[in-house]
């Protein structure tokens, strides 16, 4: 049985484990757990720029010592020329993955950065920017070794502006242990660290990312970079018992995380029976996509709260549509964003925790030349359907972001989780309400729900699970990538912290 790591005083979890040790480093010199997040959030960006690179979107859960709960979103917003008229004439069905048409709506990540050090500062923070950033400046300098697997549409990737110049050695994929270059990304952190961060979108840093664009003739401009900002909003709640979950509301996946949850905590089956219990999680899972889709959209589009799908009755209906016994169809492919999750907790009593996503690995595969910028791709979660909720069009917020979760105990234990998945989340919630330890519950094997009834499958499942799943009628495929990345940590009620990476990735959970 793997242990979890438990500290005494404070702890970080990163998928690199030199990320969670910078996290761990600005912890250990007094540093709040927003200020740790906004350390490794810059590492991650050097360290993993496919998913977290400077041109991601993020999401972060911020919990203060009395209680109070904060989300902060730096989700994108569509540029001011994104219609999907240009798309449509131009032969498109659905939006592209890949190019500068793919590069639909502004990077938020560097804007949530700046709202999490507001916030850090108001909560008595006081390390300067320039230490924050250090480790990545210092990360992107000396160059790191990637161990990434090819990517399946490489050919689509290469093409991009700017991509096979960052990433491929001589056209092809280099050999993992190879190292790319970071020198432009080291210049960026640098003049942030002594310009400040919203020089990003309105300084230097701005002027040169939309001289690239408009070069590159991409829908961003300027104006659309000087006018974003990220947003403080309040967090959705959903209580079960003597404890209540919460997660971001729209545009993010975050009322769908509880659904899921909620859902699932209705069924009266244990890991006893892991065939059937994995088949209610899928289930569960399900009928969350179908009601919670339409809350993932704009909050301005919103035509009623996503609070209201979480009340009893909502709740209820939606469990009459379970298949208990037998699969059901899913119409529709549940298309979330990839992601990475970072967490922190301080001696304070801050916990935080953030999702941060470039839309697919290596976003749009654009790379901006004077700045190394690799833009992302998260717009592709909008339709060209005019009568879509989630339509594209000028200024809106790009749907279906991922969400980070939290479950706060009426004892004082406070557990966050982060996965970007809503399935996987669901996985890793169960195990953990179970009693697994989160070390336990993160290694654990996973499934991943596909188009209608198919399921992919790790290969480290009992087959008698794989046979009781199939003769409930999933129709199930073996599979090795996309199984989430996610990280966890418990705050309990003396001050000790449990942190725990996700062992599919070369994470790390560091703390003192």
């Amino acid at each position: 049985m793997t242990q979890t790591p438990r500290f005494a005083f404070a702890a970080a979890s990163a998928p690199v484990q030199a990320t969670a040790a910078a996290g761990r480093d600005v912890l250990a010199l007094g540093g709040n757990a927003l200020e740790a997040c906004v350390a490794m959030a810059a590492h991650l960006a050097v360290r993993r720029p496919d998913q977290a690179g400077l041109g991601a979107d993020a999401t972060f859960l911020v919990r203060e010592p009395g209680g109070r709960l904060h989300v902060i979103d730096a989700v994108g917003v569509s540029g001011a020329n994104a219609a999907g008229d240009a798309h449509r004439k131009a032969g498109y069905d659905i939006l592209p993955r890949r190019g500068v048409i793919a590069a639909l709506s502004v990077p938020g990540a560097v804007a949530g950065w700046i709202l999490a050090l507001d916030m850090a500062r108001a909560f008595g923070g006081k390390i300067p920017l320039a230490e924050l950033l250090s480790p990545a400046i210092k990360s992107a300098r000396e160059g790191a070794a990637h161990s990434l697997a090819t990517p399946a549409d490489l050919p689509d990737l290469a093409q991009a502006p700017g991509f096979a110049e960052t990433f491929l050695e001589d056209g092809k994929w280099p050999q993992a242990g190879a190292q790319w270059s970071a020198t432009k990304r080291a210049d960026v952190l640098e003049q942030l660290a002594h310009a400040g961060l919203r020089d990003f979108y309105r300084g230097d840093i701005g002027h040169e990312i939309a001289g690239d664009l408009e070069r590159l003739r991409a829908l961003l401009t300027r104006l659309d970079f000087e006018k974003y900002e990220a947003r403080v909003r309040t967090p959705l709640g959903w209580r079960q018992g003597l404890k209540t979950f919460f997660a971001a509301s729209a545009p993010t996946c975050g009322v769908t995380h509880l659904i899921a949850h909620a859902l699932q905590s209705r069924m009266e089956v244990s890991w006893r029976q892991e065939d059937a219990l994995l088949h209610g999680l899928l289930e569960a899972s399900k009928a969350a996509w179908r009601m919670g889709a339409s809350f993932a959209i704009d909050p301005a589009l919103l035509d009623r709260k996503p609070e209201s799908a979480l009340t009893a009755r909502a709740l209820e209906e939606q469990a009459t549509l379970i298949g208990k016994d037998r699969a059901k169809a899913l119409s529709c492919t549940p298309d979330a964003p990839q992601a990475l999750s970072i967490s922190a907790a301080d001696d304070k009593g801050y916990v935080v925790i953030g999702t941060i996503s470039m839309g697919d690995a290596f976003g749009a595969g654009c790379v901006l030349h004077r700045t190394g910028l690799l833009l992302n791709n998260a717009g592709r979660f909008f339709s060209l359907d005019p009568r879509a909720p989630h339509t594209l069009a000028p200024k809106r917020k790009v749907p279906f972001a991922s969400s980070p979760i939290m479950a706060v105990h009426d004892e004082g234990r406070v557990l966050a989780l982060g996965s970007g998945c809503v399935d996987m989340d669901a996985q890793i919630l169960a195990r953990i309400s179970a009693g697994q330890g989160l070390a336990e519950a993160l290694e654990a094997p996973r499934l991943r729900i596909g188009f209608e009834t198919r399921v992919s499958y790790e290969d480290r499942f009992d087959p008698s699970t794989l046979r009781g799943l199939e003769k409930r009628g999933h129709a199930l495929t073996s599979a090795t990538q996309y199984f989430g990345a996610a990280c966890a940590l418990a705050r309990h009620r003396d001050g000790s912290i449990e942190a725990a990476h996700d062992p599919r990735t070369e994470g790390g959970a560091e703390g003192f």
